[in-house]
């Protein structure tokens, strides 16, 4: 028994010098988050993307953080080294419904390129960013975040001038904070090569990162990977023989050739766990503790447009590689990060060989991969299937912010190369503290309101709900169309659309606030574009299906609009009765346009 307590004593003893071995934040599983606030500019952030819903399935899948990807180089800096208060307003909400649901965050820096010649600038900038953000944290006694400080430099910049600036970023992070982990990768966009090229730092709060993405020929097949773009598609894990697709002629005489005839030895189990081996080891004679910032394979391409293929990457070969990194990491003590929570490289299924099913999104619990989830050791939600609760009352889609029952995507540079949207207009909004701006769109050019999956509006149809939303513009030339498109979920389906054309004629462009009511049986049908087949469909009118709806759109339809300016504010699906009183007792008919509406609610 003696004997018995002394060796226990002593396992004892070792787990508490282990522990205190390292000073950093412990990271297990995560996720990127990052589809949010790495925009290039803060005014295309939709803040309501995220929910606390998003962070309690998170945490249920069994990750233990995220980490969220921030452009810190936007052009919202409100003043000198301050990032967007959109983007720390985003944060400050991160950060509150992690912790509610038991999850640290990761607070990641990737706005901007390191160079030689710009090193000492670019370290000044972002010392001050993190001087900001660090401070911000350090003072609200969040505990747990941590600060990833430059995800990640490339090949431009040398090892010895990139360790010399991130010293300088530590350094200045220390200044307002000396609580929370720091993190810092190599250069070579994090590769695991040049770990050993990165300085070990005298700060013992701070975790080494790099990506574990490799052989990149099979992980990011049909697209590019460190300035590598890999064309041969189909590539199977573990490598067989017999199923290996010939290479694609783009590949010859590129470094994809030379990844393409490695792949029999590098496509195998054992040699991804000796590259997971090779970075344990560095840290393990450098005395770094180790994270790696994302580990991910490619979904496939449901319609490559410049290629025209379409392909699947097998769940089970995706399942294959993630097991074999995952577990290897897991043995050497080193946690990891899954490239993406929804859409390509992520836990969820959505798709289809041959379709571009490109308006479908990933949702909880429905659309979730037990496959995915068993190699990376998660836990799968019971399977499910999809069917929305019919709505029966209005709903506000935008006011200062969008709802989140949808996600928000845009497409405004089109052949012109000049649009973009502003979902945080403050010059004049119709109320509240701000409206949308949708400028200088070509043709086609839209912005999207994607339902999650789809909304089921029959009833609001059926009981004569009207759109209702406002609309300022002073060009006389310039035009809109609001838009509902019903899903394609499935391949027999065809989006049919209802739209209704806004101009000049219709609506006066004078500069001033307008109101648009049209209810929603009385927009014109205009077709359908089938994604599936890529042909357009004409087809009589009524086929629309309003049980479920995918989008609301906002589209430049008919031609380009090099100087239009055309903002929209309080866009709502909103009861007859309600508009009646809003309205003075006037009952809206096929459509009604209010008179000039210079900021009635200001």
């Amino acid at each position: 028994m003696k004997l018995v307590h002394v060796t226990l004593s002593l396992v004892l003893l070792f787990c508490i010098l282990v522990g205190n071995l390292f000073a950093v934040t412990p990271l297990t599983k995560g996720v990127n988050l990052g589809d949010w606030l790495s925009t290039d500019e803060d005014y295309e952030i939709q803040t309501t993307r995220y929910q606390p819903v998003d962070f309690q399935d998170i945490k249920a899948l069994g990750f233990d953080y995220v980490r969220i990807l921030v452009n810190f180089n936007t052009s919202g800096m409100t003043a000198e080294y301050a990032i967007s208060p959109i983007q720390m307003m985003c944060l400050d909400n991160a950060m509150m419904w992690a912790e509610q649901a038991g999850l640290k965050v990761v607070i990641a820096n990737e706005g901007g390129e390191i160079l030689d010649a710009t090193a000492t600038q670019v370290a000044e900038r972002v010392a001050g960013n993190w001087k900001d953000v660090a401070g911000h944290f350090a003072a609200k006694g969040n505990d747990a975040v941590l600060y990833e400080i430059f995800a990640s430099p490339g090949d431009l910049v040398s090892a010895e001038n990139w360790n010399t600036a991130a010293a300088a970023i530590i350094a200045a992070i220390r200044q307002v904070d000396t609580k929370h982990t720091i993190i810092v990768g190599p250069v070579g966009f994090y590769a695991i090569d040049q770990l050993t090229n990165l300085q070990k730092f005298s700060d013992d709060n701070v975790l080494y990162a790099f990506e574990m993405n490799e052989p990149a020929i099979f992980t990011r097949q049909n697209g590019s990977y460190r300035g590598v773009t890999y064309n041969t598609s189909v590539i199977p894990f573990p490598y067989s023989a017999g199923r290996m697709p010939t290479m694609n002629g783009a590949d010859a005489g590129t470094p994809s050739e030379e990844a393409y005839n490695q792949f029999p030895t590098q496509g195998t189990v054992e040699w991804v766990k000796g590259r997971v081996d090779a970075a344990a080891q560095v840290g393990t004679d450098k005395g770094m503790p180790l994270w790696c910032v994302s580990m991910g394979v490619t979904a496939g391409v449901q319609w490559d447009w410049g290629k025209s293929i379409a392909f699947d990457v097998p769940a089970a070969d995706r399942a294959a590689w993630l097991d074999a990194a995952r577990t290897q990491m897991e043995a050497k003590g080193i946690g990891w990060t899954l490239t993406n929570y929804r859409g390509n490289y992520s836990v969820f299924d959505q798709y289809e060989n041959g379709t571009e099913n490109w308006m479908k999104s990933s949702v909880y619990p429905y659309d979730v991969n037990s496959t995915i989830t068993a190699a990376l050791g998660l836990t799968a939600p019971p399977a499910d299937s999809y069917s929305p609760t019919s709505l029966e009352e209005g709903i506000v889609l935008f006011d200062d912010e969008f709802n989140p029952v949808s996600r928000v995507g845009f497409w405004l540079d089109g052949g012109l190369g000049v649009g973009y949207p502003d979902f945080f207009v403050t010059d004049n909004p119709l109320s509240g503290k701000y409206c949308m701006g949708i400028l200088y769109p070509g043709q086609y050019n839209a912005v999207d309101m994607f339902f999650y999956k789809y909304q089921d509006m029959l009833t609001l149809a059926e009981n004569g709900y009207v759109l209702d939303f406002f609309i300022r513009c002073d060009n006389d030339a310039a035009h809109i169309e609001p838009r509902f498109e019903m899903t394609n979920e499935f391949e027999e389906d065809r989006p049919w659309r209802m739209n209704k054309h806004i101009d000049n004629s219709v609506v006066p462009f004078d500069g001033e606030w307008q109101r648009v009511t049209l209810p929603l049986l009385a927009q014109d049908d205009q077709g359908a574009w089938d994604p599936d087949d890529r042909l357009w469909y004409g087809g009589p009118g009524g086929l629309i299906d309003w049980s479920r709806v995918q989008r609301l759109q906002f589209v430049s339809e008919t031609a380009d609009q090099p100087e239009a300016e055309i903002f929209i504010d309080r866009v709502r699906i909103v009861d007859p009765v309600t508009l009646v009183k809003e309205q003075g007792g006037i009952v809206p008919g096929e459509l009604y346009l209010a008179a000039a509406y210079p900021n009635p609610f200001n």
